[in-house]
């Protein structure tokens, strides 16, 4: 019985050691992580200029003549051909809000434009599917939300519409949306 006791008591005591060596091991993972972080952020503020330092540089540059250099970026396609704009048509309806019970009056008119070669084929193609190109501008308008509406680019909706008429003319021959006149009005 008393050699049971002993056991009892020296896995009591191995216990709050085990733990101890447990907390020590995630102490030590927590300050080494910390002081890697603290690295880090020391290394990116000696790196990152202070904006007296960039002032300076420029204007140091400005006296010595040489031309600042900034990068500016263009979306260009690999083989940019030269494009014309195609009248896409007028629109003016009305779309009820269900969630705010609002009725929105709509209307613009559309433009597109196309690669010249593409011009009458695509004109062709847009004739025979005028109907199903409208039905698809509306529905597409109609279902955008009002913050997509009150947007100032138009970006998304313009997007769907690209996207939407080329699949519905069966290939990407329309190369942007330009609106036209937009005018969107709530009305309770």
């Amino acid at each position: 019985m008393a050699d049971n006791e002993n056991t009892a008591s020296d896995v009591a005591t191995e216990e709050p050691a085990s733990k101890k060596k447990s907390f020590m091991k995630l102490v030590i993972a927590g300050g080494v992580i910390g002081i890697v972080v603290v690295v880090q952020l020391v290394i990116a503020f000696a790196l990152i200029p202070s904006k007296d330092n960039l002032t300076q540089h420029i204007d140091g540059q400005l006296r010595e003549g040489e031309p600042i250099k900034i990068v500016q970026t263009q979306l260009l396609e690999e083989d940019s051909q030269p494009t014309v704009e195609v009248d896409l048509g007028v629109f003016n309806f009305t779309a009820y809000q269900p969630n705010s019970k609002v009725n929105s009056h709509i209307s613009f008119h559309i433009y597109g434009t196309v690669e010249e070669e593409h011009q009458i084929n695509f004109t062709e193609l847009l004739t025979r599917n005028e109907r199903r190109f409208r039905e698809q501008v509306i529905v597409t308008v109609r279902k955008s939300s009002p913050e997509e509406l009150a947007d100032p680019t138009l970006g998304l909706i313009k997007r769907k519409i690209l996207d939407k008429t080329n699949r519905l003319l069966g290939k990407a021959m329309l190369k942007t949306i330009i609106f036209s006149d937009f005018s969107y009005t709530n009305q309770d």
